[in-house]
């Protein structure tokens, strides 16, 4: 991926049902990094407070944000 040394480290990925989200789940897993990827029935982005709470008990190292409203090619 990057000079970045991702093993065993945690990364938070928003949007992981996404094209993008899927291809750099991959990507990072096979960098050695725990992918915690909620999925919007379990983590919806635009509840603040929910959203925090979550950060704070799941305490990524890092996060990624792949998260977007898309509606493909009928867009």
């Amino acid at each position: 991926m990057t000079g970045l040394d991702l093993a065993g480290r945690r990364v938070w990925l928003a949007g992981a049902a996404g094209l993008l989200g899927r291809s750099l789940e991959q990507r990072l897993a096979q960098a050695g990094a725990e992918v915690l990827a909620p999925t919007r029935a379990e983590l919806d982005l635009r509840d603040a407070a929910a959203t925090a709470t979550w950060a704070m008990e799941a305490r990524p190292h890092l996060a990624v944000i792949a998260a977007a409203a898309a509606g493909g090619i009928q867009a």
